[in-house]
């Protein structure tokens, strides 16, 4: 459950403020000239503007093809940053074009292939170019290029679709009036909105989540070392009946038979640990898809928690064991023929 919630955490840090760092997104109601990005800029309090130009296509490689948006990017962009899996800045290529990571692992591609680019939209050019590299993100498909070379193939000039904008909130009132007056305008997405929509809308999905494999987790962990101890209850019942018989006290007979459940315990942690990780991130891979896909993310938090519950179950389950050597065959032990 910790780590559910600590990859929505990572997603979040990551998307919208790692990668997307400007505050607002304006997109255009149809593709418009360099003007209008000028016209953007004199908005107040805008601090930073970077256009951006978006088109349709259909990208193939091999028998695999999608169709998604191939975006225009500058190569001095700040605001809206291609990363790697490593939070590194990605370079766009003068020529070439870099995809989304789970893209690439859908057509089996990697840096340096050729791939056919489908423009669907205007002259729908048709190219062959390299693949140049590969971006991190967690939802949909994408591809991206260097906006002078995306303007290029398209055949036209300072077209833009939309600008990515740093701007100071204390204009907001200013800012949003003079926008609804600017028709061309189709949309606004501010950053801060976004996620606080996407923290309500998830937020009790992830709690309810939570709570149930919460759930779960205390029970198998009840239910294992309970089942161990009594097994253990079970075939060394008579072992323990003998020690009573030759002066051993009650609690010193808990204390070697929870002494020994203690330490099998405390050896298989470390196992459980690793075995937990590799189940988590296989998890993970399996529930990745093109549309949306999650981090894991482990930190020491996670570890703390599971051997927190694997210790609490075990103790319970000790306690509740040990009751049952009150009410061992010591006779039974006396007239054995041993």
């Amino acid at each position: 459950p910790g780590a559910m919630r600590d990859g929505i955490d990572f997603l979040l840090n990551f998307q919208w403020d790692v990668s997307q760092r400007q505050n607002v997104t304006v997109g255009l109601l149809e593709p418009a000239s360099a003007s209008a990005i000028t016209e953007i800029s004199h908005l107040p309090g805008v601090r930073r503007v970077e256009p951006f130009r978006s088109v349709p296509a259909r990208i193939r490689f091999g028998h695999h093809s999608r169709r998604l948006s191939v975006t225009g990017v500058s190569q001095d962009a700040e605001l809206a940053r291609l990363l790697d899996d490593q939070a590194r800045p990605v370079s766009i290529p003068r020529e070439g074009v870099v995809i989304s990571k789970k893209l690439s692992e859908v057509f089996g591609v990697r840096p340096g292939d050729l791939i056919e680019l489908e423009i669907q939209e205007g002259r729908r050019p048709k190219i062959q170019v390299e693949l140049a590299g590969l971006v991190t993100d967690y939802a949909g498909l994408a591809a991206y290029m260097d906006l002078g070379a995306l303007h290029r193939l398209m055949r036209e000039g300072g077209t833009v679709s939309g600008a990515h904008l740093s701007w100071d909130i204390d204009q907001g009132e200013s800012f949003w009036r003079r926008v609804r007056k600017m028709p061309r305008i189709a949309s606004v997405m501010v950053k801060e909105a976004v996620r606080a929509s996407f923290r309500q809308s998830t937020g009790e999905m992830i709690g309810m989540i939570q709570t149930l494999y919460f759930g779960f987790a205390v029970v198998v962990a009840f239910g294992v070392v309970y089942n161990s101890a009594r097994i253990a209850l079970s075939e060394r019942s008579r072992d323990l009946a003998t020690l009573r018989v030759i002066g051993f006290t009650h609690r010193e007979v808990v204390g070697l038979f929870v002494g020994e459940l203690a330490v099998l315990t405390l050896v298989a942690i470390p196992f459980g640990l690793g075995f937990g990780s590799l189940l988590a991130n296989l998890i993970v891979q399996t529930a990745s898809t093109e549309t949306v896909r999650l981090p894991l993310v482990l930190t020491s938090k996670t570890f703390a928690m599971a051997v927190l519950i694997v210790l609490v179950s075990s103790a319970i389950s000790c306690v509740t064991v040990s009751q049952r050597l009150r009410h061992l065959d010591l006779l039974g032990v006396l007239k054995s023929a041993e």
